[in-house]
């Protein structure tokens, strides 16, 4: 992983300051299997368990697959990849533990743009009611990444996940977004979302 580059402090700051409580949402563990160390986050009623330590070891290493796999895709609007359909399957069968591990692994910037925005919008289209809160909550928090194509992804997911609660984070992304592409698309998941 590169250094810390002087925009990542700013990023946390700002996502400190709108998501006041997340630190104590989510508590972080280290999961240590035979060949690769994992930070797993759980609730705080959430009792540790060997098994439940293994099934998200389990977890980790399958999404770290996906996204390592996703390198080697090629991603087109409106189109689900073999990248999609795997992680809405992942999803699907591991629900909130598949979605703290992808955001872990967004947020930590520890996969590629191209498929960290590939998964805000495939986030975004699943149909889980389950885990709908943590997946509003992992594009809101994307709005305010510094990287332009993870931005543009969490606009994208927003938009498919038809949450106005996102109303009021896509307006203050507005205000701070710097790329002029990626502002007019945000203005434009704004104005859909509020005319719904």
């Amino acid at each position: 992983m590169t250094a810390l580059s002087i925009d990542r402090p700013l990023f946390r700051r700002s996502l400190s300051e709108l998501f006041p409580k997340s630190d104590e949402k989510l508590h972080t563990f280290v999961v240590t299997t035979e060949n690769a160390s994992a930070t797993v986050s759980a609730s705080p009623d959430t009792k540790a368990s060997t098994s439940s330590v293994g099934v998200s070891a389990a977890v980790w290493s399958e999404a770290t697959g996906l996204f390592e796999a996703a390198c080697d895709e090629s991603f087109y609007d409106g189109i689900d990849s073999q990248f999609s359909r795997a992680l809405t399957a992942l999803v699907v069968a591991h629900r909130a533990t598949a979605i703290q591990v992808v955001t872990d692994l967004i947020v930590n910037e520890q996969v590629s743009s191209e498929a960290a925005s590939e998964a805000l919008r495939c986030v975004g289209r699943m149909d889980d009611p389950f885990s709908h809160s943590d997946r509003r909550w992992l594009l809101e928090r994307c709005l305010f990444s510094p990287d332009e194509l993870v931005r543009d992804g969490a606009g994208s997911g927003l938009l498919a996940l038809n949450d106005a609660h996102a109303t009021q984070y896509i307006r203050r992304a507005i205000q701070n977004e710097t790329d002029p592409d990626v502002r007019f698309k945000l203005e434009q998941v704004l104005a859909r979302l509020e005319s719904r």
